[in-house]
């Protein structure tokens, strides 16, 4: 949420962030933990 925050209203960010993760544009590791204000989200293809 904080970073949705430093971009703008998160109300009309989280969607597009949640669009990008849906077209593979970013990347976050579901399989250790769900998806929440805690997870690590980068662009696709940068390393770990």
């Amino acid at each position: 949420m904080e970073g949705a925050s430093e971009v703008g209203d998160p109300l009309g960010v989280l969607p597009t962030l949640f669009h990008m993760l849906w077209l593979r544009e970013l990347q976050t590791d579901l399989r250790s933990s769900p998806l929440n204000e805690t997870s690590l989200i980068r662009v696709a293809g940068e390393p770990r």
